[in-house]
């Protein structure tokens, strides 16, 4: 199914919607969850692999040539799940021109499950600065999972002489949302 299938399948209404949405995530499914020994995350170093380089460009397609803020969050959380480094960019992009909180929640997330230096470095910006309490939240999570990707990143590599798990301490201890707070420390807000 290409992507232009997929996006008449989004354009379908009712049950022929959702059997036609439906192939598209199994078979993100089956790339995410069929290879259980291939490592999927990226980390604070290297951005993840894609799970599937054909459906990565697939996704990536339909994120470039639909404008519904629906269907990109839906690929902004499929991308998170398969894609890799050709999908930073994009996930990028679209987080600093959207005011969908949503949309910036679901983007944030997908650029904490690639990984890499370029994501961290924008999910930095946004968990230091952004003035929504659940955005920064939402960006201190996803350092996290990505300090929880990276093995060993040796300190002062990004963050003069601060790990990435003693950038999330500072974060925690700046910020003055509670909420903010207890994610930062593994808590539930």
């Amino acid at each position: 199914m290409g992507w232009e299938e997929h996006l008449e399948a989004w354009a379908a209404e009712g049950e022929e919607r959702f059997n036609r949405l439906g192939k598209l995530f199994l078979e993100v499914v089956e790339a995410r969850f069929g290879r259980e020994t291939r490592a999927w995350r990226g980390n604070a170093v290297e951005p993840a692999q894609p799970l599937s380089q054909r459906l990565e460009q697939m996704l990536l397609d339909m994120f470039k040539n639909v404008s519904e803020p629906g269907l990109k969050s839906t690929l902004c959380l499929l991308l998170g799940e398969i894609g890799g480094a050709a999908s930073l960019s994009p996930l990028v992009d679209f987080l600093k021109s959207t005011d969908d909180r949503g949309a910036r929640l679901v983007a944030i997330e997908a650029l904490g499950r690639i990984g890499g230096a370029k994501a961290v470095e924008v999910v930095q910006e946004y968990a230091l600065n952004d003035p929504d309490e659940l955005i920064r939240g939402a960006a201190v999570q996803a350092l996290k999972e990505i300090g929880k990707a990276t093995v060993k990143m040796p300190a002062g590599l990004f963050f003069g002489s601060k790990s990435l798990e003693d950038l999330v301490t500072e974060i925690a201890q700046k910020d003055p949302s509670l909420y903010v707070q207890a994610i930062a420390k593994g808590e539930t807000p």
